[in-house]
C-alpha cells in the first residue's frame, strides 16, 4: 500500500476532500499517526525494532566513519549502532567488531591484521582499528537503529516502517489518522471513536483483538548473517 493509496483511503472513509482537508494537512495526520504507532512498538516491543543495514566504503588510511545520512541507505539519522562489520580484504567476508570505550591502546597497537577488529562510538561517527590499508567498496556495514522519517506521496512502499511490517498491516496508519481528520471538522464523536478503535486495533481489546503489538510481539525481526554480536575476548 503506497503512501497515495492510504490517503485516498483516508479521504474516502471520512468523506472529505482537497477543500475541507487539504493535502499539506492530510499528510501531516498521517505522519502524526505513523510516529505513533512507531512509539508503541519500541517502547512496548522492542527498542531496536526499526534496524537497518547501512553500508559505507572503506577508504585507504580513515579509520573514521560517518554513522549518518553520509552512509548509503541512512537517511533519517542513526538512533544506536548495535553491531559494525568489516570487509578488510575486499573478499566479501565481513568480520565483526567489537564495541571499545577506545582505552585499549595496546590491543590497537598489535592488532594489524584486522582479524579481531575494534570500534568506537563517537557522536555520529565511528572509529574503527585498524585502520584499513586499503579501499574497498561496501567494506564496512552498520547495523543501525533509527528514527523513521516522515511519509511523504513518494515513499516507496519497501520503507514504509524500514520495510519490518507487512504491507498488509500499513492501513493501520490510515486508522490512527482518522481521529485528526475529524477533529479538524469538528466532529468530536467520530474523533473519539476512530481514536478508541484505533487504540484497540493497536494494542488489542483483550477480547477478540491481539491488535498489530500483540500479533508483532513473537516476531522474530530478522538478522543479518552477516553481522553477529561479537564476544570474542581480546586476544
Amino acid at each position: 500500500m503506497l503512501i497515495t493509496d492510504i490517503a485516498s483511503y483516508i479521504r474516502e472513509q471520512t468523506g472529505v476532500n482537497s477543500q475541507n482537508v487539504t493535502d499539506s494537512q492530510l499528510y501531516r495526520y498521517i505522519n502524526i499517526s505513523y510516529h505513533e504507532i512507531e512509539n508503541a512498538i519500541v517502547t512496548n516491543l522492542n527498542e531496536d525494532f526499526f534496524w537497518n543495514e547501512i553500508k559505507g566504503n572503506l577508504t585507504l588510511w580513515q579509520s573514521e566513519y560517518k554513522s549518518d545520512t553520509s552512509i548509503v541507505g541512512n537517511t533519517s539519522g542513526t538512533n544506536k549502532i548495535i553491531s559494525v562489520a568489516i570487509d578488510y580484504n575486499g573478499n566479501g567476508q565481513y568480520v565483526t567488531a567489537t564495541l571499545t570505550t577506545g582505552d585499549d591502546l595496546e590491543y590497537k597497537r598489535s592488532n594489524t591484521s584486522g582479524q579481531y577488529p575494534l570500534f568506537r562510538v563517537m557522536d555520529n561517527s565511528i572509529e574503527i582499528f585498524p585502520t584499513p590499508y586499503k579501499s574497498v567498496t561496501n567494506g564496512i556495514k552498520q547495523r543501525v537503529v533509527q528514527n523513521l522519517i516522515d511519509l511523504t506521496s513518494g515513499t516507496a512502499e519497501a520503507d514504509i516502517f524500514n520495510g519490518k511490517i507487512h504491507v498488509n498491516n500499513h492501513y493501520f496508519i490510515a486508522l490512527g489518522a482518522f481521529e485528526h481528520v475529524y477533529r479538524q471538522r469538528q466532529l468530536e464523536n467520530d474523533a473519539v471513536n476512530a481514536r478508541n478503535t484505533f487504540l484497540a486495533k493497536l494494542y488489542g481489546d483483550n477480547v477478540r483483538d491481539i491488535g498489530l503489538l500483540g500479533r508483532l510481539n513473537n516476531r522474530t525481526v530478522s538478522t543479518m548473517n552477516s553481522i553477529e554480536p561479537n564476544t570474542t575476548k581480546f586476544r
